[in-house]
């Protein structure tokens, strides 16, 4: 582990602090963290509404409150995600980011693309199951054949 180094936790969709394993992955590598949100407005991302912007504002708000009892800056971007965190990583001298797993098919691909991307860097780089019980993968697919058996 690089001392000098920092950490990146990237909140997307998880704006919290609480049971929030890769937070808590990045706090114990006991280097200084930085936290991210970036508003993806790349790549055919439809512009939110005034509802959406309205809860977004509130929940970061809560966030950067939040994070800063931890001693946590929240860093905003708008943009595409790739590039930004790209950016800082070079910018601060990040050398690990964390972040939680999305499962829809699109977004484990750019997820895959941007983990690529960032190990190109020489950059650790972690996910973690942050809203489910079990990973989809874990579970087998009852069928009622089965149940005959």
């Amino acid at each position: 582990m690089d001392h000098n180094g920092r950490a990146l936790i990237w909140f997307r969709d998880d704006l919290r602090i609480s049971d929030h394993p890769a937070l808590t992955a990045a706090i114990a590598r006991g280097q200084p963290v930085t936290a991210l949100y970036v508003l993806n407005t790349i790549g055919g991302a439809r512009a939110p509404g005034g509802a959406f912007r309205w809860k977004l504002h509130g929940a970061l708000h809560s966030l950067q409150a939040a994070l800063a009892t931890l001693n946590i800056p929240l860093v905003l971007q708008q943009g595409d995600a790739a590039e930004t965190l790209e950016s800082l990583v070079q910018t601060l001298q990040v050398d690990a980011v964390f972040w939680s797993r999305r499962y829809a098919p699109d977004a484990v691909a750019q997820d895959k693309a941007i983990m690529a991307r960032l190990k190109s860097l020489g950059t650790t780089v972690e996910s973690f199951n942050s809203k489910l019980l079990a990973e989809p993968w874990t579970c087998l697919l009852y069928t009622s054949d089965a149940a005959d058996e």
